[in-house]
């Protein structure tokens, strides 16, 4: 029956004290359009605002701290109190990335994976590190799959200082491959490789 309609449903769900069903119709309006970055959260300032209305209720009404916390955040973002933009970005620190082997926060890259930015096939790129670590990661299926890095794949080698500086993004992969921090074996192939992970330094 389009917005309209949906509005009124929001607003009588609300009257009714259907709060579930409020948040689940209310969602729609907001998740209809895209933000400036992309993500499914716009929505008119009044669809907005019927969505705070009906999960601050509900946070306000729970005994749980954990719901309540989440409810009342989430609406003073959508008031436009608060700005958790920086919550949705994937980062690891460098001083994170430095306190572990570089073998493992290669590994850690599977859970930031996006397969919609990956290459189509099946592809391997192998880590080699100044340090005499080696590690490997193979794209395939629709996931990220770590290796002992002993195949025969394009490689990168650079020091575990680089390596966390890329993570933390105190270091973007365009610059590491220009100034020799990383030496890849095929530098078009890491970034297509690299670009899958929601990483910032990977796409600089």
């Amino acid at each position: 029956g389009g917005k309209d309609e949906v509005r009124d449903q929001v607003d009588a769900a609300i009257a009714a004290n259907d709060l579930r069903w409020a948040v689940e119709m209310a969602s729609w309006l907001v998740q209809c359009e895209t933000d400036a970055a992309g993500r499914a959260d716009a929505g008119e300032p009044e669809d907005r605002a019927r969505l705070a209305t009906a999960i601050r209720t509900i946070g306000q009404r729970t005994t749980s701290a954990n719901i309540r916390n989440w409810c009342l955040t989430r609406a003073l973002e959508l008031d436009g109190l608060l700005d958790l933009r920086r919550f949705r970005t994937h980062r690891i620190s460098e001083g994170a990335a430095l306190a572990v082997a570089p073998t493992e926060s290669v590994k850690a890259l599977r859970v930031v994976y996006d397969i919609s930015a990956a290459a189509p096939g099946v592809s391997e790129l192998i880590w080699m590190f100044g340090e005499g670590a080696t590690v490997g990661m193979i794209q395939r299926n629709g996931v990220a799959v770590a290796t002992d890095g002993t195949g025969d794949a394009p490689t990168i080698s650079l020091s575990h200082q680089t390596w966390a500086m890329l993570l933390g993004g105190k270091l973007s992969l365009s610059e590491a491959l220009a100034s020799g921090d990383v030496v890849a074996s095929d530098a078009d192939f890491t970034r297509a490789f690299l670009a899958a992970f929601d990483i910032a330094g990977f796409h600089a």
